[in-house]
């Protein structure tokens, strides 16, 4: 048995980024070596309020919300 943490073998990984160091938000979702939805909003005044939008928009685009 394997006891280093982590997914079971086999399990798909899926990964939810997030930025808002600069001027613009972005939210994407990789899966299967791809992209499968990206999203982002320049000169994003109050980014913080920002991200979790996006991250939603993403998550619903990619099909796992």
């Amino acid at each position: 048995m394997d006891s280093r943490p982590g997914p079971p073998y086999g399990r798909r990984m899926r990964i939810l980024a997030v930025d808002g160091a600069l001027a613009r938000a972005s939210a994407a979702v990789w899966a299967d070596g791809r992209v499968l939805a990206r999203a982002a909003v320049d000169g994003a005044r109050g980014q913080p309020t920002q991200l979790p939008l996006l991250a939603r928009q993403v998550l619903r685009e990619a099909g796992l919300e």
